[in-house]
């Protein structure tokens, strides 16, 4: 049953490109929480991966024109710097891994974009990681208050960088808040409650 479910997700994501982006944003504020100890896969990895495929069958396959503007210079540009910047680290290795990574955030931007005009697509992806960062902040705040670290955190990330996905998805939690009807905001109150306190504890 499990395997089936799994081949289900893949087929639906690689043949739906907004439902493959939406579960890869859904995958990044969770990525440290059911990460394999020692494993470099993640659940962000395979999702990217799944994104990817998709974003070739879509605009590849089908010859589905590219959108390009002015955003796209300025988000690879400062790839190209961050390049170059990586290049003069004393960790080189070290340094090319995080650029890597600053990569594929471009590079889901990129893809992003590409869909963006859609209607409701957006609202969608901010439902997505508030309610999956809010989950990662309930479980963070009960690895702190169950004494399993001196921080609300995941077990596989860094303190600072679970605060950082969470401080940087309020905004859009906020924006939700107040344009939304208000059974939903209650729902989302609670959410911006649970990823401040999580915050905090950090």
């Amino acid at each position: 049953v499990i395997g089936l479910g799994a081949l289900a997700v893949v087929t639906i994501a690689v043949l739906r490109l907004d439902l493959a982006l939406l579960l890869l944003i859904g995958t990044i504020p969770l990525e440290a929480a059911v990460q394999p100890s020692g494993s470099a896969l993640t659940i962000s990895k395979v999702a990217g991966a799944l994104c990817f495929a998709s974003f070739l069958l879509h605009f590849l396959i089908r010859r589905r024109q590219l959108r390009f503007d002015q955003s796209h210079a300025v988000v690879f540009g400062l790839l190209v710097v961050a390049l170059f910047s990586s290049l003069q680290a004393t960790d080189i290795p070290q340094a090319l891994t995080t650029t890597l990574r600053y990569g594929s955030f471009a590079l889901l931007y990129f893809m992003l974009t590409q869909i963006a005009p859609e209607p409701g697509f957006k609202r969608r992806a901010a439902w997505v990681l508030s309610v999956t960062a809010a989950i990662s902040a309930v479980l963070g705040l009960q690895r702190y208050f169950a004494g399993e670290d001196y921080f609300a955190t995941l077990p596989y990330e860094n303190q600072n960088d679970f605060a950082f996905i969470l401080v940087t998805t309020i905004p859009l939690a906020g924006w939700l808040l107040v344009t939304s009807t208000w059974v939903k905001r209650v729902l989302l109150i609670g959410m911006i409650g649970v990823m401040l306190l999580a915050v905090v504890l950090s």
